[in-house]
């Protein structure tokens, strides 16, 4: 079977190779299938005349678990601690101005530690959805 090569297997990755690698997990079916699969589900909950502060907190703390064992998962895989990564996602963050993409790619991530990240997130989300079902009928 195939595995990705470790980064600890090779001489000590920097924080840009670190963030380059995790930007391809974020881009691949590991991470984006879980994530899609519970915004979608998760979102109708999320419209602007209902918001039911207890349930959006509940769904927070589930999305940031869901975040939290993806995370791991990718660390375990290429032989970092979850604190290595951090640290170098802060570095990149203050080092260099973030593309669109990245930030794009980035969101859930800063969602499951902020939630007032989150609630837009889901929100638009909700309204993608919408769209998407309005584009059916017509």
């Amino acid at each position: 079977m195939n595995r990705r090569r470790s980064l600890s297997t090779t001489k000590k990755p920097n924080n840009k190779q670190i963030f380059k690698k995790f930007l391809e997990f974020l881009e691949s079916g590991v991470w984006t299938m879980p994530i899609s699969m519970f915004t979608e589900q998760h979102s109708i909950l999320f419209d602007r005349e209902q918001g039911d502060p207890n349930t959006y907190d509940h769904l927070h703390k589930e999305f940031a678990s869901l975040v939290d064992v993806l995370i791991e998962s990718y660390c375990d895989d290429v032989g970092l601690t979850p604190r290595e990564l951090v640290e170098a996602l802060k570095s990149t963050d203050q080092s260099t101005k973030l593309s669109y993409r990245e930030r794009i790619l980035l969101e859930p991530v800063v969602a499951a530690q902020d939630f007032n990240v989150f609630v837009p997130m889901m929100m638009r989300k909700s309204i993608e959805m919408q769209l998407q079902a309005l584009h059916m009928l017509t």
